[in-house]
């Protein structure tokens, strides 16, 4: 998966000083230190101000990188700070995916410079991705804003939280095509200049750190709903990003919580982030979005194809399934048995961890079957040929 960086937005309660919940963190086994005013990036957690939040800081992750770990620290995080702190309307969540440090985004060019970055960010493959971010984010803008809380919502007029533009909206094939090639017009769309960070996509952050910034998301320390918008986030920059999705068009899937859910390939079960969207959208008041797909009595190729490309991606960019697959091949055992089973202890044990090998949530077992693993074995075959 694409690294992340979580920043967090939180206030101490009546009478808890910001240093006794950080000393609560540390108490879990989490290193993090107050640092006053800083974007360095560092590679443990840290404690900043942010003139932003009345009486309150920010607490900022190093980059991270798989979901076990993000969801092992966020959940300790979040245990530490119970009791202690609080968030508000004032507060926010904002979550960082890094971009530039992606094989397609660096290619010939040192995105460890400023100049480098820069040169990256003109390049075509990042001025289609990021044009294609928006179209595909602002597709899906209205089951977002179904999740979110009434303050996050782009009608909202939020301060913090502008909408993006109808014409990144609406663009289409050929406008994408031309964006990228035409070297006149302002890369990334809407400029880097500062008052610019304040969108639902940022990307001004490309130029510090190498990431695109969500900023959508209201002020949590729920460590299922962390979790959940990071899937999300991460998902759908994948989705836009990477190769093998690049004939997917978001305006083939309806505007729904199901619609967004299969355009970023997640499985079926109700019991993880599809459910979790569910719930949220329901809950909020807007039940044509939530509305369940009718269900079929036998897999649509459609929903094959999910799970294919869910499948192959983890191949490509989950290290320890990566890894898997090039010993098998080293060993001239890269047969569709032997994938499937790396597969599913991998990608299980990325989902659900405290619950083992043999657990099976991710994906419907009788859709899980019924993908062609022969192909998926000369998928990969031909990926590590290569």
């Amino acid at each position: 998966m694409y690294k992340v960086g979580l920043e967090l937005e939180l206030k101490p309660v009546s009478g808890v000083s910001r240093e006794q919940i950080l000393d609560s963190i540390r108490a879990k086994g989490i290193n993090i230190n107050y640092m006053g005013y800083t974007h360095e990036v560092i590679s443990g957690w840290k404690a900043v101000s942010d003139i932003s939040v009345t009486n309150g800081f920010e607490i900022v992750s190093p980059p991270l990188a798989g979901m076990p770990r993000i969801e092992r620290e966020v959940k300790l995080i979040c245990e530490a700070v119970k009791g202690l702190a609080k968030v508000d309307s004032q507060t926010g969540f904002h979550l960082h995916v890094d971009v530039l440090n992606k094989y397609w985004a660096k290619r010939r060019v040192n995105v460890g410079t400023n100049h480098g970055k820069l040169k990256a960010i003109d390049s075509k493959p990042v001025r289609l991705f990021c044009a294609k971010l928006l179209k595909n984010y602002a597709y899906f803008q209205p089951v977002i804003d179904a999740i979110v809380a009434p303050s996050r919502r782009v009608l909202t007029n939020n301060t913090y939280n502008n909408q993006i533009q109808d014409e990144w909206a609406n663009i289409t094939d050929a406008q994408l095509k031309m964006y990228s090639e035409d070297k006149s017009m302002v890369s990334p769309p809407r400029g880097l200049g500062q008052e610019q960070r304040y969108n639902v996509v940022n990307f001004v952050s490309l130029a510090k750190y190498g990431t695109v910034e969500f900023r959508q998301f209201q002020g949590t320390l729920n460590a299922t709903k962390i979790t959940n918008w990071t899937k999300l986030m991460e998902r759908f920059v994948a989705r836009t990003a990477d190769r093998k999705y690049n004939k997917q068009d978001c305006r083939s899937y309806p505007i729904s919580v199901d619609g967004m859910c299969d355009f970023l390939g997640f499985g079926a079960s109700e019991r993880r982030v599809r459910g979790w969207v569910r719930d949220r959208v329901a809950r909020h008041g807007f039940q044509a979005i939530a509305a369940a797909s009718v269900p079929q009595s036998t897999f649509t190729e459609r929903e094959r194809q999910n799970m294919t490309d869910e499948i192959l991606m983890a191949c490509d960019n989950y290290e320890p399934l990566y890894r898997r697959m090039r010993n098998l091949y080293g060993r001239g055992q890269l047969t569709p048995e032997n994938v499937q089973e790396a597969a599913r202890r991998e990608l299980v044990a990325m989902d659900a961890p405290e619950e083992g090998p043999n657990h099976l949530t991710i994906f419907t077992i009788p859709l899980w079957e019924s993908v062609n693993w022969p192909m998926i074995r000369d998928c990969v075959r031909q990926s590590l040929n290569g």
